[in-house]
């Protein structure tokens, strides 16, 4: 999503651009090795979590859930399919979850989705 995961500036920028889909077009979105800010030790998306918080998806419809709580680090949508999005080098908890969301997912096709470096 961003370049430099410490830079407001680029986060704001994301921010502006993806906010012109709120309400018309449904959307995933999942930190990558590029967007981790490194402003806490253990919690590297403090941004991320500002900038794309869970409210802002829960609002949307498909909103499925997100882990850990309170934060967007891996979520899932259902749209006639669930997408799951998970966190870039994802624990085997948030590989876990991610099996729980499909198992209730009934009867949908899934997407799992993750960033990868190149």
């Amino acid at each position: 999503m961003v370049q430099v995961g410490s830079s407001e500036e680029e986060w704001q920028n994301i921010d502006k651009a993806t906010s012109t889909l709120d309400g018309k077009v449904p959307y995933i979105v999942v930190p990558g090795n590029h967007d981790l800010d490194r402003i806490q030790a253990g919690r590297r998306t403090v941004l991320f979590n500002r900038f794309f918080p869970v409210g802002r998806f829960e609002k949307m419809k498909g909103f499925g859930g997100s882990f850990p709580i309170g934060s967007n680090d891996n979520s899932f949508h259902t749209f006639h399919f669930i997408i799951m999005g998970i966190a870039r080098l994802p624990r085997a908890i948030d590989n876990s979850n991610s099996a729980n969301w499909l198992r209730t997912s009934q009867n949908r096709q899934g997407i799992r989705g993750f960033a990868i470096d190149q």
